[in-house]
C-alpha cells in the first residue's frame, strides 16, 4: 500500500481503523466515533469536500482565518488561501475519502481529532492519518490546524539562500525517504537519493545512476531546528564511511534552510 506522497501505513497500527483497509468500502466522514461532536463531524465532511475541489464548499466556515495547514502537495505548512488554491488545482482523478475519526483530546476550548484518510486513484487506494485542532467559534467548531502526524518534521520544500556568489538551492524531502535538490527555481535535479532520520542524525544515500546522480557512499549530517523554524544541517565529524574525514558529498547540505514559500 503506497500512501499519499509516498508514505506507507499499515492497518491496525493506530488508534482508529478505516473501512476499506481490508475489504468493504470506506466510511464517510459522518460515520465517526460516538465521542465526536456532530458539529465537528459535519465540519470534517466540509473539509472532505474542499479537498476534493468542491467549489461550493465554504473554507471560511470551516477554518480559522489564520489556520496553520500542512499542504500535501507542497509538503509544508501554508495559509488557508494556499490550501484552497492547492485543493482547486488538485481536483482531478484522485478522490479523498475520510474514514473513522477519533477524539484524542477534548477540553472546553479545544478538541483534537485524528482521522483516517484514503486517497483513491483508480484501483489504487493509499491510506494515512490527518489530524485537526478545533476551537469554538460561537456555536460551531472551526479548525485551527490541519496536519499529517506521521510525517517527519524534516519533510517539506526547503530553500538555502546563496552567499558569496552561490546560487539559491532548493531541497525537497519527501515522506517516503527520497530527496531532490535543484538550483534556484530550475526543474533540473542536481542531486537525488534517499535519507533516513535517527535522532539528530540524517543519513544521506546519494543516487549512483539517473538524473542528478553524483555517486559516492552514504554519509551522515546533523540536523537541528532553530526557534524561527529554520533547519540547520551540519556535516558529521565522523562520517558514515568511518574514514576519519568529512565526505565532500555532504558539503551541499551544509547551512541554514528555510521552508519554501507556498505561494506561487
Amino acid at each position: 500500500m503506497r500512501a499519499l506522497a509516498g508514505i506507507s501505513l499499515a492497518c491496525g497500527l493506530t488508534v482508529a481503523s478505516v473501512a476499506g483497509c481490508g475489504e468493504g468500502e470506506s466510511s464517510s466522514a459522518a460515520e465517526t466515533a460516538s465521542s465526536l461532536p456532530p458539529e465537528v463531524a459535519a465540519q470534517l465532511g466540509e473539509i472532505e469536500r474542499l479537498m476534493n475541489g468542491d467549489r461550493l464548499a465554504k473554507p471560511e466556515s470551516v477554518f480559522d482565518g489564520s489556520a496553520r495547514i500542512q499542504l500535501a502537495g507542497r509538503l509544508a505548512y501554508g495559509s488557508l488561501g494556499d490550501f484552497v488554491a492547492e485543493s482547486t488545482r488538485g481536483a482531478g482523478p484522485s478522490k479523498i475519502e475520510f474514514g473513522e475519526t477519533e477524539v484524542i483530546s477534548r477540553r472546553p476550548d479545544r478538541i483534537r481529532t485524528v482521522t483516517w484518510m484514503a486517497v483513491v486513484r483508480g484501483e489504487e487506494r493509499s491510506i494515512e492519518r490527518i489530524t485537526h485542532e478545533w476551537v469554538p467559534d460561537g456555536d460551531r467548531w472551526i479548525a485551527r490546524e490541519q496536519s499529517y502526524p506521521d510525517w517527519s518534521p524534516l519533510v517539506g520544500d526547503w530553500v538555502r539562500s546563496g552567499g558569496d556568489g552561490e546560487e539559491v538551492v532548493g531541497m525537497r524531502l519527501l515522506p517516503n525517504g527520497q530527496f531532490e535538490m535543484r538550483l534556484a527555481d530550475s526543474e533540473v535535479v542536481t542531486r537525488a537519493g534517499t535519507y533516513a532520520v535517527v535522532g539528530e542524525i540524517v543519513t544521506i544515500v546519494p543516487d549512483a545512476i539517473g538524473a542528478g546522480a553524483n555517486g559516492g557512499g552514504p554519509f551522515d549530517v546533523l540536523h537541528r531546528f532553530e526557534f524561527d523554524g529554520s533547519l540547520i544541517l551540519e556535516r558529521e565529524i565522523r562520517p558514515f564511511t568511518g574514514l576519519g574525514r568529512t565526505d565532500s558529498n555532504a558539503v551541499p547540505f551544509d547551512g541554514t534552510w528555510r521552508r519554501r514559500r507556498t505561494v506561487d
